[in-house]
């Protein structure tokens, strides 16, 4: 049993990519840093939380195409939909409602050229998604995950940000390496509508992840609500590194509001150059500059705590007097900065031994 156990090993470890073993140290990492910032029953909470999530949007069951396995794919449903795109406040920049053309934080509106509408099935319905031909590249198979999802529509999306031709041709390569033919380009048109739908799916399961974590609202628009206010009256603040400490959230908040601002007056041109921005392009904005907000804090409230047990504090010091930030945090980080720039080689050279990757 042990040699079988043994060879299971080795032949994992052989089968085992670098990418692989980069992304189980990212989360293991990520696991760790969340304990030290969070302590562990937060962590674990949050953790088990978003498996759970990720779990129901992929795998839970659907029985009928009005309740769709992701909200993303259902924007414009019939009302039963629990993910419906509600009115929302007319203050909130994310909002998805009809508006002007000029307004910078508009969201694709429901005409037919929604790629995640799903119109009424009637004869006469251009966008009906009905069984296509085994060869059409955007045939719409019957997945559990893809329910409702109308490729037609989606392509239209797509299309109004990469201009395509109006007409089709019979195509020749000229002065290629490869020959090439019209079956070719039919080949690729078939993988370039997979991988389409593949980020349909992906987005519209992200989308429903965030919607069960509470970091979207009923309108699937950013939470900011939740960032500010209910997500720190939902942890164990005493088991935090910092959180019971106003100042370091105060910091938290500040910067959640920032990459709202950030988001809220990013040039929507710029958004619109890609399919998956256009539509939640700022979502993405806020959510990426919301993940340096969190980790810088959390690195800051760390080093304040290694030096404090390191080298003790005297609090009627007067850093300001020297130029240091009156924020704890924030002299922390400087702290740190000071003390590996002022290392020497051999000082550097011991730190990467025990801390870092070998390459001697």
């Amino acid at each position: 049993m042990k040699l079988v156990l043994l060879s299971l090993a080795c032949l994992s470890a052989v089968h085992s990519s670098p990418e692989l073993a980069k992304k189980i140290h990212r989360d293991i990492n990520k696991w760790n840093a969340d304990v030290a910032c969070w302590g562990r029953e937060n962590a674990l909470k949050f953790h088990v939380g978003l498996m759970q999530a990720a779990e129901h949007c992929s795998s839970a069951p659907h029985h009928n195409l009005l309740k769709p396995a992701n909200p993303f794919l259902a924007l414009l449903t019939p009302t039963n939909n629990p993910f419906q795109t509600l009115p929302a406040p007319s203050n909130n920049p994310f909002q998805t409602l009809p508006a002007p053309s000029n307004n910078p934080f508009q969201t694709i509106p429901a005409p037919a050229n929604n790629p995640f509408q799903t119109l009424p099935a009637s004869s006469n319905n251009p966008f009906q998604t009905l069984p296509a031909p085994a060869r059409s590249p955007f045939q719409t198979l019957a997945q559990p995950v893809k329910q409702g999802f109308n490729a037609q529509n989606w392509n239209k999306l797509w299309s109004t940000v990469f201009v395509q031709p109006s007409t089709r041709s019979k195509r020749a390569a000229t002065d290629g390496l490869l020959e090439t033919d019209e079956d070719d380009f039919q080949e690729f048109l078939e993988d370039f509508a997979d991988y389409k739908e593949d980020w349909a799916t992906k987005m519209s399961n992200l989308t429903c992840v965030l919607s069960k974590m509470n970091m979207l609202d009923s309108s699937l628009q950013v939470n900011i609500k939740a960032y500010n206010q209910d997500f720190w009256n939902q942890i164990d603040l005493s088991k935090t590194l910092a959180g019971s400490d106003p100042v370091w959230r105060n910091m938290m908040i500040t910067g959640y509001n920032d990459c709202y601002s950030i988001a809220k007056s990013w040039p929507q041109d710029t958004l619109d150059k890609n399919p998956i921005t256009k539509v939640f392009g700022r979502h993405m904005i806020f959510f990426k500059c919301a993940k340096k907000v969190e980790k810088k804090c959390c690195m800051e409230a760390q080093a304040d705590d290694w030096l404090t047990t390191i080298y003790g504090q005297d609090p009627s010091f007067n850093y300001a007097q020297h130029g240091l930030p009156s924020n704890k945090y924030e002299r922390a980080a400087v702290a740190v900065k000071v003390l590996h720039e002022a290392a020497s080689d051999e000082e550097e050279f011991v730190g990467d031994f025990f801390y870092g990757d070998h390459h001697m």
